[in-house]
């Protein structure tokens, strides 16, 4: 005959009794954390206007590869190195030279003083602009810009001349890749190491800045108009932008934008105190620069 034991009623309601203890704790702690997490990302907000929600859905879509092909359309080729040589030589004959071993892939532009000649106006494609541009960049910065006082490389990979105005002015849409690793050197502490192992270290960056002409002949100014790096929409690359300005101290997606853009100008256009590819040309009697459409395409011009 089984005898019943007294005392499984009593242990059965003090085991119940923990475990209600025990979920009611976990239930205030996990509103703790929640509420943590609410005032800590309130607190960034307001303080430093940066959505960390945001943040990590923007590092989560710059991880994804880039796929070059679909970002470039008309991606420079080797070959639009030697045609550009190949149409400026029509108007001043070895203005661009070729050595292999030298310059950018081997061309040169000879921005200092010489016995040259400019026999006509010349007409730059924007394929042929674009590989003008790298090289002139790698000649005048060693394809380098300096970002939050670190010099980081960049590389052309398209130039688009587009939305061509009455007055010579235009679009430059550069898409470019830029080599962020010199930020993230020495990144051991929160927030550096945090970006050092989720951030690319090689961003894409698709710049596009108004050349605007200016009333005096090689005169121009440039115009932030949109910038996007990787796969983010304008809207998400200005908030991550505003991020890495926090963190690095680089400034805002509209300061890169204009530092990229002017730096493409001043080597494509110039001025007295540097210098570039067509204000060089005005000591050859070159009388300004422009854009202009020509049958469908469009053009730098610099005419004579």
């Amino acid at each position: 005959k089984k005898t019943r034991n007294p005392s499984a009623p009593r242990e059965s309601g003090v085991f119940m009794r923990l475990l209600k203890r025990l979920i009611i704790n976990l239930i205030a702690l996990i509103g703790l954390i929640a509420i943590a997490i609410v005032v800590g990302y309130v607190y960034v907000r307001k303080t430093y206007n940066i959505d960390l929600f945001n943040t990590v859905s923007q590092l989560k879509t710059l991880s994804k590869e880039v796929d070059q092909k679909e970002l470039c359309m008309f991606p420079i080729k080797d070959s639009d190195y030697s045609d550009a040589k190949t149409e400026i030589d029509k108007s001043i004959v070895d203005f661009v030279t070729y050595e292999e071993g030298t310059g950018y892939n081997g061309y040169t532009v000879n921005l200092s003083k010489s016995d040259l000649t400019l026999n006509k106006f010349m007409m730059i494609s924007s394929q042929q602009l674009g590989a003008l541009a790298q090289i002139i960049l790698h000649q005048q910065t060693g394809g380098k810009i300096s970002v939050s006082e670190k010099e980081v490389a960049i590389k052309i990979l398209e130039l688009e001349i587009y939305q061509v105005q009455d007055d010579g002015s235009a679009d430059l849409n550069i898409i470019l890749e830029l080599d962020l690793t010199p930020l993230f050197d020495n990144a051991k502490k929160f927030p550096f190491n945090f970006l050092k192992k989720y951030a690319p270290k090689k961003l894409y960056i698709s710049s596009t800045v108004t050349i605007q002409k200016g009333e005096t002949t090689f005169s121009y100014s440039v115009l932030h108009k949109d910038i996007t790096i990787n796969n983010l929409k304008s809207s998400d690359t200005a908030d991550f932008f505003n991020t890495l300005d926090f963190v690095f101290k680089i400034g805002s997606a509209e300061d890169l934008n204009l530092l990229i853009g002017n730096t493409v100008a001043n080597a494509l256009i110039g001025n007295e105190a540097n210098p570039g590819f067509a204000y060089t040309l005005k000591q050859y009697g070159a009388k300004d620069f422009s854009f202009a459409t020509l049958a469908a395409t469009n053009f730098f011009i610099v005419r004579k």
